[in-house]
């Protein structure tokens, strides 16, 4: 199979939604100078992937978290929401301001701080309340 930006014609109507609005929650950890973060966005199929990479400015006091999807085409995919997990470790200072992009556009990262036990390769998002 071939992979399309997720934002490109060719994906036809199962590109990913994107607004000024959009929010993506995610665990986020400072552990051995790194900020850790990992969370999930919904994706119309699940023939989309998802790729993440934590970049920090050069005085570290900054950090942007750039998050893009795409498609497999060739594939017969059914249109059902999937959630796809991203998770980033990036160096930077403790109180580093943090940004995301989605697909190139900026989002707001919504960030649930993590527990000293909680593992971030398998976590829950969502708080009960």
């Amino acid at each position: 199979w071939t992979t399309v930006p997720a934002t490109s014609s060719e994906a036809g109507s199962k590109e990913v939604l994107v607004t000024p609005k959009t929010v993506v929650t995610a665990k986020h950890a400072y552990r051995n100078g790194a900020h850790i973060i990992a969370g999930e966005v919904p994706l119309p199929t699940p023939c989309h992937l998802l790729e993440a990479e934590g970049t920090a400015s050069a005085d570290r006091k900054e950090m942007l978290v750039e998050i893009v999807s795409s498609i497999k085409m060739g594939e017969t995919c059914p249109e059902r929401i999937t959630p796809a997990r991203f998770k980033v470790s990036t160096k930077a200072a403790q109180g580093a301001k943090i940004h995301a992009t989605l697909n190139g556009q900026t989002i707001t990262l919504n960030l649930i701080e993590a527990g000293a036990d909680d593992d971030l390769d398998n976590f829950e998002l969502y708080i009960k309340g």
